[in-house]
This record gives structure tokens, C-alpha cells and sequence, in this order.
């Protein structure tokens, strides 16, 4: 499905238990009010170039056949990000990502091996990485930048099975 004159969401956008939906293609959708929530859709591909930001929540979870996301001019989430339970799910890129206004939570991706996040510079909450693939590197880097302020708590595991139930002390 694709979108080709969409820029702006006053409100949420929201994909929800399209089975048959195998690509979301957005080309000029810049913003949303709200949240941006991708769920439980047959999507293979994902494709928001000129997201720069929400007003809400940006979620992609439970998208079983997604391969890749990377909207690459994402600066800015109001609420939280959250990419979660999506099976086969790889790669993660947010080059543009400077600030999420509460938590960053990437987490039972099974097949994820790589999260890239260079210029993230504020989370408003909790930091929230693990129980990705058993390759998945060492996560730390990503909070350990001397430029990133993390207000919240953090929990991460590079290949745990299950997240651990608490914060776990972080660098």
C-alpha cells in the first residue's frame, strides 16, 4: 500500500492486523500528531523517508515477516519508541535519531544483529535493550556515549532469552 501524497498525520497513524498488507510505503509523510504504530501486520518492508518526527509513540512490533527499518530522517519521538517482537527483523537504523522523550525499547527481536543510533542524544525514560538474537552485540556502547542524557533506568543483555525483570546497573 503506498501513500504518495501523505505529509502530515494530525492525529495517530496506526496499521493494525493486516494480514494480507506485505509493504507500507509512505514516501512524503513527514509527521504525525500522535503515535506512528506499525502491529501484527505481514509487512516486508516498512518505508517512512521523510519521518522526522512524532508527536506520540513510534512502535513497530509483532510484524513477523519485517526484514529492516530505517527511517532515515527521524530526529524525534514525543512518547517512546518501541520495536519489538518482530521476528525477522535485522537491522535497525536511526541515523537522524536525536531524542526520544521517553523510553528507547528494542527488545525480542529474534533475529536482530544490528541497532545503530550515532547521534541519539536524550531519552526521557528508560533505555531498554535485550532478549534480541543470541549475536545481538553488546548494546552498551549505545548508552555510554559522554553526549547521551538517560533519565530513566536501564536494562540491557546482549543474548538473553527473556529480558531481565529490573533495571540492571548500566555504564
Amino acid at each position: 500500500m503506498v501513500f504518495p501524497f501523505l505529509t502530515i498525520v494530525d492525529t495517530n497513524f496506526d496499521v493494525y492486523s493486516e494480514v494480507s498488507l506485505t509493504a507500507l510505503i509512505l514516501p512524503v509523510l513527514a509527521s504525525t500528531g500522535s503515535d506512528f504504530s506499525v502491529y501484527s501486520t505481514a509487512v516486508t518492508l516498512l518505508s517512512v523517508p521523510a519521518l522526522v518526527s512524532t508527536g506520540g509513540a513510534l512502535a513497530v512490533y509483532n510484524n513477523d515477516a519485517l526484514k529492516e527499518f530505517s527511517p532515515p530522517a527521524l530526529a524525534f519521538t514525543a512518547v517512546y519508541l518501541d520495536i519489538d517482537s518482530n521476528d525477522a527483523l535485522t537491522l535497525i537504523l536511526l541515523p537522524a535519531l536525536t531524542s526520544v522523550g521517553s523510553g528507547f525499547w528494542v527488545y525480542n527481536n529474534a533475529v536482530l544483529t544490528y541497532l545503530s543510533v550515532p547521534i541519539l542524544a536524550h531519552i526521557g525514560g528508560d533505555a531498554y535493550i535485550c532478549a534480541n538474537s543470541p549475536t545481538f552485540p553488546d548494546p552498551s556502547p549505545i548508552v555510554q556515549k559522554t553526549n547521551l542524557h538517560l533519565a530513566g533506568s536501564c536494562t540491557l543483555s546482549t543474548h538473553n532469552t527473556t529480558c531481565p525483570s529490573g533495571p540492571t546497573t548500566c555504564p
